[in-house]
């Protein structure tokens, strides 16, 4: 990835809780020539001090936290820096931590899993973006007359001024844009509890109205009996709007899967459907050979079975529906058409008829309850995609959906908005049932945990259930995981000492922690010790939990691929300094426990640098990477090879009595390993190896050691 680098670094602070995502970070700032880290801090506390004390212009913020978490922490860096972007950077669910962290004061949200490369462009773009907007808005003057500030040289300089400056009413506007936001979501939130609670009474008016109609019918004269009709009929028409809000509410949820549908078998089973009304008109329903489109299945089959009802609805008296389903390739994407020979659309209505509850025709005239439309066009837009209606050149009307390839389904990147969707990759695998372990010890709800994920769409889920902490672990230890599900409450561990007992026994596995307590502080503490999710017994439905599942093993997969390329040389994938020390320091442990010396070699390679030189860094590179699987090896399983930096190694052997002659046989190997000539270009090349090393045990410590080994190396290099 290219980024132009500024004329001044952008200054940032990290605030995060995991040691390695922070080194990640500040190795990926370092190399970008965009950012200088400017501190680190370890929870939400730290991270507001040390926003007061460098006023930095971006803080990348996590959410779950020990001390004070990010959402604690965002409205005392809003007060404390009002001119800092503040960009949050968490595991949680955008979908409501986002939502929550936007109305605190923070600017943007993006989930932990994208690689870093992409987490990189994404804060440079949301930096960048917002930083020309401000510009735009004041119009593009520096404030000269100012005779207090100096005058920015440099572009960059002049969009920092003018974010200061503009600062008040850019609060504004976000404060007001979040306000809409909650709004919003609370006018779908209660549309869907609506129309879920009226049904219920609607059912008992329907139903004693029939059951009065035909109880007492014969004591009811000509005018009681059409009132009758007149509630059971309007009662109807009621369910039938209730059910089409809920349906609507329903395309507010989570962003539309993106899979493979054949239009082919949507149209078949629309066709399938909706069979009593086309045998009922006498229909006509023909269709072209169809493509296969990215989406979701569910959208694009409501979405067509709108179509065909509306078009069978809304037909001329004594006329036979005729309904033609055709499709044809247009620049990046599908037109899909669905052509009728209805009573037509007047030419100033095409486009107020996809509003919500919007009908052109009485009750009388046509039945209907405005929404089906509406719906249409939510889930065209969904899908990236674009709907409108014309006329039909032989007699009624033309509703033409034009769907985009691939690549244009997902989101694109927004300048604020930075939940992105990440595309999977062209050879990406097909999905496998994961492997679930549910650690519970009530069986009922074992068994309605088995009964949800049942339910769960294909690839599905292989669950595997244990009631004790011990027997999960035992598990753990022999069977491999995608997920744990974990109660809290278990006999032989409570609360968090369940899920550290968990976590110790499988490092790189997902952990849902699903229990009954609704505590939120426990909630945060069991996410910042190492759960991917929460959630709370009798609040989840089978799509939540396979969804929780999902993402928490997508969130965990990148976590150890984070991991895994903060603690790895990137070329030899070797271990590197933190983890050689890391791995140093256990060696010197066991050593305190066991009595054992631990050696540590510290090896340069002579001449290396004649190969960089002579035939360019490609080639050097090569060379290293052959020379680390050498290196490999030459030496134990139990051994540890580590770059450190440029054609310097480290290798750490442990198990040894004190007496030279147990590790010279292994230092010989190593020699030897360099001194194989390589072919480079058609040419013999061959180096030597320095090595120098340093004996230690429980009274050492991992640097010192590492220095005096480092020492000897030198010691070794001068002497020759």
């Amino acid at each position: 990835m290219s980024i132009a680098a500024p004329s001044r670094l952008i200054r940032i602070l990290v605030v995060d809780d995991t040691p390695t995502i922070r080194l990640l970070f500040q190795r990926m700032f370092a190399a970008s020539g965009v950012f200088e880290v400017v501190g680190e801090a370890a929870d939400g506390h730290e991270g507001v001090e040390l926003a007061r004390k460098h006023r930095p212009d971006v803080i990348l913020l996590d959410l779950a936290m020990p001390v004070v978490n990010g959402f604690q922490a965002i409205p005392s860096m809003v007060a404390e820096c009002p001119e800092s972007l503040i960009i949050v950077l968490s595991g949680f669910n955008a979908e409501s931590a986002g939502e929550q962290a936007l109305s605190l004061g923070a600017h943007a949200y993006i989930e932990k899993r994208h690689r870093p490369d992409e987490l990189l462009r994404q804060i440079v773009d949301i930096y960048r973006s917002r930083m020309a907007r401000h510009l735009d808005e004041s119009g593009g003057d520096s404030p000269a007359d100012d005779a207090d500030l100096a005058t920015p040289v440099t572009v960059e300089e002049a969009v920092h001024e003018q974010h200061r400056q503009q600062l008040p009413v850019v609060r504004q506007l976000e404060s007001t844009n979040a306000a809409l936001a909650r709004s919003n979501a609370g006018l779908a939130t209660f549309a869907a509890v609506a129309a879920h609670d009226l049904r219920s009474p609607l059912h008992v008016v329907v139903g004693f109205s029939e059951l009065l109609a035909s109880a007492y019918a014969d004591r009811l004269d000509d005018d009681g009996r059409e009132m009758i009709s007149s509630i059971v009929s309007g009662a109807h028409r009621m369910e039938q709007m209730i059910e089409g809000l809920l349906a609507h509410c329903r395309l507010d949820g989570p962003a539309p899967a993106t899979t493979e549908v054949s239009l082919d078998d949507v149209v078949t089973t629309t066709i399938s459907t909706l069979a009593p009304d086309i045998e009922r008109s006498r229909a006509i329903v023909t269709r072209d050979s169809l493509p296969a489109v990215i989406g979701d299945p569910v959208q694009l089959q409501i979405l067509l079975q709108n179509l065909l009802a509306n078009a069978l609805k809304f037909t001329a008296e004594g006329v036979t529906p005729r309904v033609h389903f055709s499709a044809e390739r247009g620049d990046g994407g599908w037109r899909i058409t669905v052509a009728d020979n209805g009573i037509g659309i007047e030419p100033s209505k095409r486009e107020q008829i996809f509003g919500m509850f919007v009908r052109l025709h009485t009750q009388g005239e046509y039945s209907g309850t405005g929404i089906g439309l509406a719906s249409c066009k939510r889930i065209v837009d969904a899908h990236g995609g674009t709907i409108h209606v014309e006329s039909n050149p032989a007699g009624g009307s033309r509703f033409i959906v034009e769907l985009p390839d691939r690549d244009a389904v997902a989101d694109p990147v927004s300048d604020t908005d930075a939940r992105v969707t990440e595309e999977e990759p062209a050879d990406a695998q097909p999905e496998r049932p994961l492997d679930v372990l549910l650690v519970e010890d009530s069986p009922d709800h074992a068994k309605l945990i088995n009964a949800l994920l049942r339910r769960a769409p294909e690839p599905g889920y292989r669950l595997h259930h244990v009631s004790t902490v011990d027997e999960a672990r035992q598990v753990l230890t022999t069977t491999e995981m995608d997920c744990v599900l974990l109660d809290l409450s278990l006999p032989d561990a409570n609360n968090l000492e369940a899920l550290s007992e968990v976590r110790s026994a499988a490092t790189l596995v997902a952990i849902v922690v699903i229990t009954s307590s609704a505590d939120e502080a426990l909630a945060f503490a069991a996410v910042s010790q190492g759960a991917q999710d929460y959630l709370v017994k009798g609040h989840i439905d089978s799509e939540q939990l396979s969804r929780a599942i999902r993402w928490s093993v997508q969130r965990k997969t990148l976590e150890n691929e984070l991991t895994r390329d903060a603690l790895h040389d990137p070329l030899t994938r070797l271990p590197n300094r933190t983890l050689m020390l890391d791995r140093l320091a256990s060696a010197l442990a066991r050593s305190e426990r066991s009595g054992k010396r631990v050696v540590v070699f510290f090896m340069d390679l002579d001449g290396f640098k004649l190969v960089n030189d002579r035939f360019g860094h490609e080639a050097g590179d090569q060379f290293l990477k052959v020379m680390a699987e050498r290196l490999r090896g030459a030496v134990r399983p139990q051994d540890t090879v580590a770059r450190i930096g440029g054609d310097e190694f480290v290798i750490i052997c442990e198990g040894f009595n004190g007496h030279d002659f147990e590790w010279q046989p292994l230092q010989r190997r190593l020699i030897a390993a360099v001194e194989i000539p390589m072919e480079i270009a058609g040419h013999a090349v061959r180096v030597s190896a320095s090595i120098g090393l340093a004996v230690g045990g429980r009274e050492c410590d991992p640097e010192s050691m590492l220095r005096d080994a480092d020492l000897a190396m030198y010691a070794m290099k001068r002497s020759r």
